[in-house]
């Protein structure tokens, strides 16, 4: 079995989340049938995939230690999270110990898309932005709604509240 380590700001951390804790989140959830039917050791490593997938993304804040390879003589985290200066789309800022509930469901979402896959959902496989490509007597159909490496759209909508938002942006909370 993959060793799954989901320790906030543990230096050997991989995972934002147990598998227990992802049993049950998919207990309650429906159409969840890949991950209910899946083998502990797949389960950690899809655990495992989606957090290295999401931890390529840009977030708020900052991370509570420096990560894995960057400072001398100092306590690392191997993980982006947890993360301090992080706001919650209510305002509060997070704990910089933990690891956000939307991380987390993320973190869980995507490694069922991973386990409903056959092959990588994510790949790059350079043929992503057509709908439909014919060699000969040549046919290309463009797709628009989906290119290469993106997050699957409700992945991204559970991180929204944590990613960084690019310079144009101005978050804008009530008092």
């Amino acid at each position: 079995m993959p060793t799954l380590i989901a320790t906030p700001g543990a230096p050997d951390a991989n995972s934002y989340v147990t598998v227990e804790e992802a049993d049950s989140y998919f207990d309650e959830r429906l159409n969840a049938s890949a991950w209910l039917a899946a083998a502990p050791d797949d389960k950690a490593r899809a655990l495992i995939q989606a957090t290295r997938r999401l931890d390529q993304e840009e977030f708020e804040g900052v991370p509570t230690r420096p990560l894995n390879g960057t400072a001398v003589d100092q306590p690392t985290q191997a993980l982006k999270w947890p993360r301090q200066m992080a706001d919650t789309d209510a305002g509060w800022t997070y704990e910089d110990d933990i690891i956000p509930e939307p991380v987390k469901r993320a973190t869980m979402e995507l490694a069922l898309v991973y386990l409903s896959s056959d092959s990588d959902p994510l790949a790059d496989t350079g043929l992503e932005g057509f709908e439909q490509v014919q060699v000969g007597p040549l046919t290309v159909v463009p797709r628009h709604q989906r290119r290469a490496g993106e997050l699957p759209e409700n992945v991204r909508r559970l991180l929204q509240p944590v990613l960084r938002m690019s310079r144009a942006n101005v978050r804008i909370v009530r008092g």
